[in-house]
């Protein structure tokens, strides 16, 4: 499937993609091209993997959704960032691989939707200019 293009690309962060209506919200502004959305496998996968631990009962239907999220926005997907997460250090090890996505695509001016900002110190940012945004205030510009 391809999108509309839009300058204003944002890098979803595994957390953003819950409740399942702000998810729904987020990847049907992003289907009718009001932003590019980009996201990775690592970041799905902590979704999926974050999802069932919190509902194990709905694994049938968790383990859909990753898939039809992974068809229909096969294109939205980061390549190239694994490299990067070894060199990045952050207070949450864990969230080094959305860090990499973003240094990989940074040049183009693409954006991370952050729900948690409170969690990522600015400093630890160092020269790396990257324009955190919460999915509410993302949502409330669109």
């Amino acid at each position: 499937m391809s999108f509309t293009a839009n300058p204003f690309v944002v890098v979803l962060d595994a957390n953003v993609l819950f409740p399942v209506r702000i998810r729904d919200v987020i990847f049907s502004f992003a289907k009718e091209g009001l932003f590019r959305a980009r996201l990775t496998d690592m970041i799905l996968a902590e979704w999926t993997r974050n999802l069932l631990r919190l509902r194990p009962e709905l694994e049938v239907s968790i383990r859909r959704q990753e898939a039809l999220i992974r068809e229909h926005f096969e294109e939205c997907f980061v390549e190239g960032y694994e490299p990067l997460i070894a060199g990045l250090d952050l207070p949450d090890v864990d969230d080094r691989h959305v860090l990499a996505a973003v240094i990989q695509i940074v040049s183009t001016g693409e954006a991370l939707m952050e729900r948690r900002l409170s969690e990522i110190p600015s400093e630890d940012w160092g020269d790396v200019r990257v324009d955190i945004t919460p999915r509410e205030a993302c949502l409330d510009n669109l």
